[in-house]
This record gives C-alpha cells, sequence and structure tokens, in this order.
C-alpha cells in the first residue's frame, strides 16, 4: 500500500498525482495521523474483500479484484495478458512479468497486495476458470480442453481441476444435466444448469 504526502494540491491535482505515480492514496500536510490510520484501515479492508471475492468467483473481473483504480488497471492488464496466452502452455510467470514490463518479485508482491494470490496461481486459477466454461458446453473432451486452456497434459489438468473443485472434470461434465452443489475449499458454490 502506497501513500503519498503533498502540499496543497487541489482535488483535481491529487487524483491525477495518483494516477500518475500509482499510488493508492494522498493525504495532504499537515498529516492527521488519525486521518491517515482511517485511511489505511479502508484500504486494507477493501483490498481483503477483494481477494474473498477472486478466491470465490468464477468469473474473473477486475472491478471485483481491485478496489483503486490504480489496481483495476494492473489487474485487467494482467488478465487480458494472461487471456492471451491462455492456450500457450509454456506461458508462465517470467513471460507474464516481461508483458507486464515488471520484475517478477515486484510483480509477485503487487499480485499478492491486490488478489491474494500468487502469478502461478493466478494463471492456473484463470485456466480452471475457463475449463469451466468449455466444460459446460459440452463439446469438447477432457484432452482439447486441456490443450485449449494451455495445460500440457490431460492427467494434470484433471489433477489441478479436482485439487480445486473437488471433482474430477468428467465427474462435473457428468453431473452438469442437473444442478449440483459441491464444496470448493470450504465455501458452497451452486450451479444451476438450464438444459438447452
Amino acid at each position: 500500500m502506497v501513500f503519498n504526502v503533498t502540499w496543497s494540491l487541489n482535488e483535481a491535482e491529487m487524483q491525477l498525482h495518483k494516477t500518475k505515480v500509482d499510488i493508492n492514496a494522498c493525504v495532504t500536510k499537515p498529516v492527521d495521523l488519525g486521518v491517515l490510520l482511517l485511511r489505511a484501515c479502508d484500504l486494507m479492508r477493501t483490498q481483503q474483500q477483494h481477494k474473498k471475492l477472486f478466491k470465490y468467483s468464477i468469473i474473473i473481473q477486475s472491478e471485483e479484484i481491485a478496489g483503486a483504480s490504480i489496481d483495476q488497471q494492473f489487474i485487467e492488464k494482467v488478465l487480458k495478458i494472461i487471456d492471451k496466452n491462455l492456450e500457450n502452455s509454456s506461458f508462465s510467470v517470467d513471460k507474464l512479468s516481461k508483458e507486464m514490463n515488471m520484475e517478477r518479485t515486484g510483480l509477485y508482491k503487487k499480485l499478492i497486495a491486490t488478489t491474494g494470490h500468487s502469478p502461478s496461481f493466478l494463471i492456473r486459477a484463470i485456466r480452471l476458470k475457463k475449463s469451466i466454461f468449455l466444460l459446460k458446453q459440452k463439446r469438447f473432451g477432457q484432452v482439447e480442453i486441456a490443450e485449449r486452456i494451455g495445460f500440457s497434459s490431460a492427467a494434470y489438468f484433471s489433477k489441478c481441476f479436482k485439487k480445486e473443485y473437488g471433482v474430477s472434470p468428467s465427474q462435473y461434465k457428468k453431473d452438469l444435466t442437473s444442478s449440483i452443489t459441491f464444496d470448493v475449499r470450504n465455501f458452497r458454490l451452486l450451479i444451476s444448469t438450464s438444459s438447452s
């Protein structure tokens, strides 16, 4: 979380300054410690809420992950890059950090701060969330889905899917004919399907 103390800027100048230098909040001098602590607590609470939303959502939307517009822009860029490289099984954290023009450690710290997850977890989670949509279409086999979401093998895809959602992809696909409920790491997720 980055704060910046500024000298007598008006509100418009502060917003412009926040956007230019990638900070979460501006505080004017003289600094009121009560206001500073309150703002810091608000930002931390917001980040925790966004981390929870990301963890349990199937559809990832940047505005649900990041509260501040700067964080939202950052997450949008990360999501676009991952989505663009979804089928590339060799897409890695190194390649993501290169496309983000960031060092690997900087990317790691920023993603942990905004989503609560590492870059490698985020890439895998997005791939798995995409697999749900492909499974719902019922047009693709497990091998083809694994290839479409960038897993090097169907066995590894199945292992990761089962670890994340508690059922294998084939069982999930079979259960799509009716409404199912399953436990996703201590979170109840109801998925209703309608016949097309």
